[in-house]
């Protein structure tokens, strides 16, 4: 216990210390950082090395973003915040409007919210949970009901289901070049290609895993998926046909993001083969240069689920 604590400590003196370096420095410097301490109550002194990133995540970080070559440099700022009363929130989508919607578990519940923060849930699914939306350019969104539910589209407070799904989950939806939509599933981890206008709907990709749990594409054509429980990242350039583009050690791929420069991120969690706690990491990969889609900033859940909308202007960082 005694332990604990020291280790508690520890990690609030180094976010401190980094706090008083960041604030007397206006660059941000990649070296390494020393500190000093003086116990109260002995005459000895005792010194501690700050260098880099897994230094920094030790400490609790306000209003920054520390990068994973160490870089400590300012955050989104939060423009607002909404408390909507339910156990989870699972998806969030941005209309073309400007509006946000968010599909929360474990009543089914799909909120709206407009500017200013103000929330109304427009819609009651049958099904427990909305892991998934997608809203298209025309202002039609899309959901994804789970268990054993379907693809609603949901148009002017109207809900008609456009596909029943042959599985027990929908995990993600993403738009096709075309129109189309692919919609990943779980038990099984397939992905299908919907024509959102007359729900006919083939298989498009068949991963041989439990749940495929993340999408996103680019221009190209390509469809990068991300599956669970082997944590496997597919590069997929056509039906039927791809290629594996990390095999990672963590057992879920849970999203997916390819920044303007073509480098691709996946964010993989769980329990890991050698045991480790439950923990997240970034894979960059660079081999899919030729894709360019602009990541945007994530919206934080708390639980009770909160939704908190991240602007694109620096926020005041500290840290403590």
């Amino acid at each position: 216990m005694v332990l604990g604590q020291q280790k508690q400590e520890i990690a609030k003196c180094r976010a401190s210390v980094a706090e008083r370096i960041f604030r007397s420095r206006l660059k941000y410097l990649p070296g390494t950082f020393f500190a000093l301490a003086v116990a109260a109550w002995a005459a000895t002194s005792t010194t501690w090395e700050i260098n880099g990133f897994n230094d920094f995540l030790k400490g609790r970080l306000s209003n920054l973003s520390l990068s994973a070559d160490g870089l400590l440099e300012p955050g989104p700022a939060i423009r607002s915040s909404a408390a909507l009363g339910q156990p989870a929130l699972w998806s969030l989508a941005a209309a073309p409007d400007g509006s946000v919607y968010a599909g929360t578990g474990h009543s089914g519940k799909l909120y709206k919210f407009i500017s200013g923060g103000q929330s109304s849930v427009i819609w009651s699914a049958q099904q427990s949970e909305i892991f998934a939306l997608y809203a298209d350019p025309k202002g039609i969104l899309y959901a994804g009901t789970s268990p054993n539910g379907g693809v609603y589209a949901i148009q002017n407070g109207n809900a008609r289901e456009i596909w029943r799904a042959p599985a027990k989950y929908i995990w993600a939806i993403q738009p096709a070049s075309n129109g189309s939509l692919f919609v990943a599933t779980g038990e099984p981890g397939r992905i299908y290609r919907i024509d959102p206008s007359s729900g006919v709907a083939d298989l498009y990709y068949e991963t041989g895993q439990a749940n495929v749990t993340a999408l996103t594409s680019g221009p190209n054509g390509h469809l990068l998926a991300g599956t669970d429980p082997n944590g496997i990242l597919y590069d997929i350039s056509a039906p039927r046909q791809a290629t594996i583009l990390l095999d990672s050690t963590l057992p879920e791929i849970r999203s997916i993001v390819i920044d303007p420069q073509g480098v691709v991120y996946a964010a993989a969690m769980g329990l890991g083969f050698a045991d480790q706690d439950t923990a997240a990491v970034c894979a960059v990969l660079e081999r899919m240069a030729g894709i360019e889609r602009a990541a945007s900033p994530p919206a934080v859940a708390r639980d009770p689920a909160a939704l908190e909308l991240p602007t694109t202007e620096p926020a005041r960082p500290s840290a403590g």
